[in-house]
């Protein structure tokens, strides 16, 4: 019975989220109409019971294979304060192609300042994390450099499908701190798979949708866990 149920709440999540993916990527043709892709590697290494590190990079693109739009490094410091509460301080190395097959179009670098808040809790086998962070974003381009300053939340939902299988459904909202406040919001949904006790895999699909234009992108993430005692 244990096992009807597991295959039952399976296959009804698992269509939960590819109804999703497909009626979010329904309407993705200039760059924003363009099926995009985001290739990441996360990591994450425990130093000891409080501190880990961590260190991320995404390759971002127009098209699936073609066209670069975007590359981030990012390495983080995180500090667990008590069981499902954590702080975090990092830095990100930002780099923004905006061409789009026009090579007149300037480049943008950006380099990032963050300090994160992280709080997890779950309901039975439904598990929440809430992402707050505070960004400072130091803008460098051909035209100008400039300075902005946003807040972000992440709301994140998971839940376990199967033995090395689960699903998973991300909102997060970026704020100005001036005027206009609201920015942007990425809604992102997809699978994880446990390649073993360190590595995951996960894919899924992101809808980014802003003020005047939206952005559909394919993402596929290899996630790395490991304990620095035990290498």
């Amino acid at each position: 019975h244990k096992n009807h149920f597991q295959n039952k709440m399976m296959k009804k999540y698992s269509l939960f989220v590819l109804i999703l993916l497909f009626s979010l990527s329904a309407k993705a043709q200039n760059a924003e109409d363009q099926f995009g892709a985001w290739y990441m590697f996360y990591s994450t290494h425990k130093v000891n019971d409080k501190f880990s590190v961590k260190a991320n990079t995404e390759l971002r693109f127009y098209e699936v294979t073609n066209e670069v739009q975007q590359f981030l490094l990012q390495p983080i410091i995180d500090y667990k304060i008590a069981k499902n509460a954590s702080i975090s301080l990092g830095y990100t190395y930002f780099f923004n192609d905006t061409s789009y097959k026009n090579s007149d179009i300037e480049n943008v670098t950006e380099n990032r300042i963050f300090n994160d808040f992280y709080l997890k809790n779950s309901i039975g086998k439904l598990n929440f994390t809430h992402r707050y962070r505070l960004e400072h974003r130091f803008i460098k381009s051909d035209e100008k450099n400039k300075t902005k300053h946003w807040f972000r939340y992440r709301l994140g939902l998971s839940y376990p499908i199967a033995k090395n299988w689960s699903t998973y459904l991300n909102s997060e909202t970026f704020l100005n701190l001036k005027n206009p406040v609201f920015s942007q919001n990425w809604l992102y949904t997809g699978f994880i798979y446990k390649l073993n006790s360190s590595l995951k895999l996960k894919f899924g699909y992101l809808k980014i949708i802003q003020s005047t234009k939206n952005f559909d992108r394919l993402q596929l993430a290899l996630i790395l866990n490991t304990d620095i005692r035990k290498w």
